[in-house]
């Protein structure tokens, strides 16, 4: 009997619509979100894991909302990892 999660891990990329704000770091914050792009699914459809996000494109991100949608996700007892990446749009 395996004892590790069957379906693997799961990565979430979050990918936000910013402009780059000269050199220093670029504020996330209620910039609208491009794309929630789900990977490494293997066993798991993908449209349980939608129910869980709340985040939906076009949505503002907001990083409490991202933690709330993770722990939701671990929440299902279905993966190892539970993987997030903010990545701005060039």
């Amino acid at each position: 009997m395996r004892t590790d999660k069957a379906a693997g891990w799961l990565s979430a990329w979050l990918l936000c619509g910013l402009l780059p704000v000269g050199a220093g770091a670029i504020d996330m914050a209620n910039r609208p979100i491009a794309e929630v792009r789900i990977e490494g699914l293997h066993q798991v459809p993908e449209q349980l894991l939608r129910n869980q996000i709340r985040l939906r494109q076009g949505d503002p991100y907001d990083p409490r909302m991202v933690h709330d949608d993770i722990v939701r996700l671990t929440h299902l007892g279905r993966f190892s990892t539970v993987i997030t990446k903010v990545q701005p749009l060039p």
